[in-house]
């Protein structure tokens, strides 16, 4: 019992040291990818919002800016001209917004 006992921990032993590298490996990893999140975040210029809150910036803005682009819209709210673009087409189509050519207007 006592040979079986020394003999499965030896084992133990020796795979522990074989899979040590590869547990280093791992956290090293892990603190590379959490620190180019921190990294991304600090240099992201516009907060997470969800597509209601940013259709509540845009019909803001356009309150304040009658006539504005799509582009403008993207300046403004620090997203992609893409992503205005989509939320624009949204509030276009709810009734919310109307375009007169590439101006956007509230309704």
């Amino acid at each position: 019992m006592i040979f079986w006992f020394d003999e499965t921990r030896a084992k133990a032993e020796a795979r522990l040291k074989e899979l040590r590298p590869y547990l280093e490996e791992a956290e090293e990893l892990q603190r590379m990818l959490a620190a180019m999140d921190r990294a991304d975040a600090a240099k992201s210029p516009s907060p997470k919002l969800s597509f209601a809150q940013r259709q509540q910036q845009v019909e803001a803005f356009l309150r304040q800016e009658p006539g504005a682009r799509i582009a403008d819209v993207a300046r403004k709210l620090e997203i992609t001209h893409a992503r205005a673009g989509q939320i624009v087409k949204q509030l276009v189509e709810e009734g919310v917004l109307r375009r007169d050519g590439n101006k956007l207007f509230v309704a």
